[in-house]
């Protein structure tokens, strides 16, 4: 190939490796050499000496050639550290995330959502209606924590924003790589929301690691053994270390449901023994203002009779509604008619029974209210608690907080992992409240 040939190959591949850093170079290396024609020069021997202009446009050649070859090496080393760098690789496994609701979400090798469970009512909670399944785990994440805040599982103006995440393989064996990558994925989640919160990996309470230590486990799956035993649990010592920290999940969700299906039941017998009593209470009050007021009304058709029919009516209706709704429709009517027989009576044992039938049918019916309240607390469904939390919290916490949120997270994030079971029983009784 000739010498031109060969330049305009070599400018070429240049100008397409990078054209921004080379093109420049390249027109000051040609400028300075074709701009020059060939000259042969005589030495003082006779012998033919090439000029100097044809070593500078070497001398150009060759460097503009180093600068292509080692942008081409930069290129190669810059592609392979990025194909490492870009896809992280893990142990096939899952990540346990634990607030108070708890979710376990499998993933892949790449770090590729495969499947999420709700791990007790919060957890199923949670997850309703959000798919994290084909997303990597930053996606999920970054799901799971929008969604924990609309829910009101975090909020601006608290300290105790915090939540617990630990990665295993499948074979239960901690996966250091996901654990640290999932970590790092939910504190940015707390700053870029500006929120004060801490993300820990693991318990660290000094009474439980010394306990924990007889067993041979750790602060984190003693705890939660502990927190399995408290709800009326059993389980023997000896699988103290064998036992999985996602089968310690599944046994208090299992006693929990066992426990929920008992207070249901029990809620349920005190619902029917009050809807019962306050038929009998108010049937009972009506019949007496009817035998007393009696004697005081003539046989004609009065004001004050059909006032006491109408009630009389009201009562009986009263044991043939369908729903809460209509219950308290009726309770309110009732108790608006007897206000009204007070207007214009003048007997004093009649005013008195009237007022006591007030208070006795509103006691009861408040009895009943709660009564009525706790039983739906208890059998709410995963999918009624998540539209419940999502319309209570929908403009809860505006108003961004201006605190160094990374100097938060650090100063905070030792206390958090030595309290977490006592802040968890916490949130458990307060957000009871929720509702």
């Amino acid at each position: 190939m000739k010498k031109r040939s060969i330049e305009r190959q070599l400018k070429k591949e240049i100008e397409s490796a990078s054209p921004s850093d080379f093109s420049a170079v390249f027109a000051r290396c040609e400028k300075s050499t074709v701009a020059q024609t060939e000259e042969v020069l005589v030495g003082a021997g006779g012998e033919e000496v090439r000029s100097p202009r044809r070593k500078t446009k070497l001398t150009a050649l060759i460097l503009a050639g180093f600068l292509f070859l080692s942008l081409a090496v930069g290129f190669l080393i810059g592609g392979i550290r990025g194909a490492f760098d870009s896809k992280l690789k893990f142990s096939q496994g899952y990540f346990l995330l634990d607030i108070n609701p708890s979710v376990e979400v499998a993933y892949n090798e790449e770090g590729i959502v495969t499947s999420a469970v709700g791990l007790n009512d919060d957890g199923k909670a949670l997850l309703v209606g959000l798919a994290l399944t084909d997303k990597s785990y930053q996606e999920a994440a970054d799901m799971l924590f929008e969604r924990c805040y609309a829910m009101g599982y975090f909020a601006r103006g608290r300290e105790d924003n915090a939540m617990l995440v630990t990665a295993l393989s499948e074979d239960g064996e901690k996966d250091k790589a996901m654990t640290d990558a999932i970590r790092s994925a939910l504190a940015n989640s707390f700053i870029k929301n500006k929120l004060c919160g801490v993300v820990i990996t693991g318990v660290s309470d000094p009474a439980l690691e010394e306990n924990a230590k007889n067993y041979g486990i750790n602060a984190q799956k003693y705890g939660l053994i502990l927190s399995y035993l408290a709800l009326g649990g059993a389980l023997e010592e000896e699988r103290y270390a064998s036992v999985s920290v996602r089968e310690l999940y599944a046994l208090i969700d299992g006693k929990e449901q066992e426990l929920k299906a008992a207070k249901i039941a029990e809620n349920e017998l005190i619902l029917n023994k009050f809807e019962r009593e306050l038929h009998e209470t108010l049937s009972e009050q009506i019949e007496g203002l009817l035998d007393t007021m009696g004697v005081y009304l003539s046989d004609e058709k009065t004001a004050q009779q059909e006032k006491l029919e109408a009630l009389q009516e009201n009562a009986a209706a009263l044991e043939n509604v369908q729903t809460q709704t209509e219950r308290k429709q009726l309770i309110d009517e009732i108790i608006l008619q007897l206000e009204g027989l007070k207007a214009g009576e003048t007997d004093a044992q009649v005013l008195a029974m009237i007022d006591n039938a007030k208070i006795s049918v509103s006691v009861l019916y408040n009895f009943f209210e709660k009564a009525f309240i706790l039983l739906k607390k208890e059998s709410a469904t995963p999918e009624q608690i998540c539209k419940i939390r999502l319309w209570k919290f929908a403009s809860y916490g505006d108003g961004a907080e201006d605190v160094g949120f990374e100097e938060w997270q650090a100063l905070y994030e030792e206390s958090v992992a030595k309290r977490w079971y006592e802040m968890k029983e916490a949130w458990r009784k307060a957000r009871k409240q929720d509702f």
